[in-house]
């Protein structure tokens, strides 16, 4: 990877050109070397800065999270160019999170660190996975130390498929993760063995990953900054997880009093009443519409059977009063209110 400064112009009539912050082509990446952890050093940020950076980024940032270039002319280069940064000055304060499928899961959180040798996963992504002991590869290293001294055991390797991008962008790779048992406020951490594999090159100045695709193309991914701001607030807050929203409901909106539907059932054309004995008061309702034959043939069937139907609630001992009742047409959203008693 080389890193280039902008070139000064020699005449002011030249033609402005885009100049790359850092280039990388196929045949630049080696072999990753030992495993190689660094940070600290005196931090300069203070939470205000750092929310003001958020809110910067969520404002101009691509709601597009992958794009894809076209091939130009000879080689396209993996290059992130000063047009490209995100709210117009460079960002240190953000790391570069990123989306990808694992075992049909689509996972968030994903830290880019070009500075790690290895693709490390934490144990609660590994259980999320549904992934158990017989999928895991014994791990005989020695136990990971921290800056505290303290040290951890690794649970062993795990082998996934891990897909970046999606549709045009799509590309996977295999990826073997250490899985490891400690708090994080990310998920796993991919490092320079799958970024090699991956054939990518990730900036955070930018906040992107830049990788090949099939035809030479090159394929952007952006940072996942709402991602990113949730780590941040439960950092400063001393959290060790990570709280997603969950997405409200949507209100049912109730109709306005009058306009609301109530379905009854409702007699299709004209209909006469069949006495079904002495009583002219107890007859049913039938369609004048039916064909002389059919009429004639229900008129016996439910004089016949006139003996089934009940006509008043004393008739029908041991039926739940709720199907005698009927129903009243009030607004669903009247209170009921009791009345003062009459002096």
């Amino acid at each position: 990877m080389a890193i280039e400064a902008p070139a000064a112009e020699e005449e002011d009539n030249h033609t402005a050109v885009p100049t790359a912050f850092a280039i990388s082509r196929p045949e630049a990446f080696l072999p990753p070397p030992a495993l190689v952890i660094f940070g600290g050093g005196f931090n300069k940020n203070t939470i205000g800065s750092v929310k003001r950076k958020f809110e910067e980024l969520e404002k101009v940032c691509s709601v597009n999270p992958v794009t894809v270039s076209q091939v130009k002319k000879g080689s396209l280069p993996l290059a992130f160019y000063m047009e490209e940064v995100s709210g117009g000055s460079p960002n240190y304060q953000i790391p570069l999170l990123v989306r990808a499928c694992m075992a049909n899961f689509d996972v968030h959180r994903i830290l880019m660190d070009q500075g790690s040798s290895c693709d490390v996963m934490y144990s609660g992504l590994f259980k999320t996975l549904q992934l158990m002991e017989k999928n895991l590869v014994p791990y005989v290293g020695a136990d990971l130390q921290g800056f505290n001294g303290s040290t951890t055991k690794p649970w062993g390797y795990v082998d996934l498929i891990d897909t970046f991008g999606e549709e045009k962008a799509m590309k996977s790779v295999k990826v073997q993760f250490l899985v490891v048992e400690c708090p994080s406020l990310y998920n796993c951490i991919i490092g320079i063995t799958t970024l090699a594999e991956l054939f990518a090159v990730s900036s955070t100045i930018h906040l992107k990953l830049k990788y090949y695709i099939k035809d030479g193309q090159v394929a952007t991914i952006n940072g996942d900054i709402a991602a990113a701001r949730r780590c941040f607030e439960a950092a400063a807050k001393n959290l060790t997880t990570v709280v997603t929203p969950k997405k409200k409901k949507a209100e049912q909106k109730l109709p306005a009093p009058g306009t609301e539907k109530i379905y009854r059932p409702i007699p299709d054309g004209d209909f006469e009443i069949i006495p079904l004995g002495e009583d002219p008061t107890k007859g049913i309702k039938i369609g004048t519409g039916l064909p002389d034959l059919v009429k004639k043939q229900l008129e016996a069937c439910l004089k016949q059977n006139a003996k089934l139907f009940a006509w008043s609630a004393a008739e029908m001992p041991g039926i739940d009063p709720e199907v005698a009742c009927h129903q009243l047409t009030i607004d669903p959203r009247a209170s009921a209110v009791v009345q003062r008693r009459m002096k």
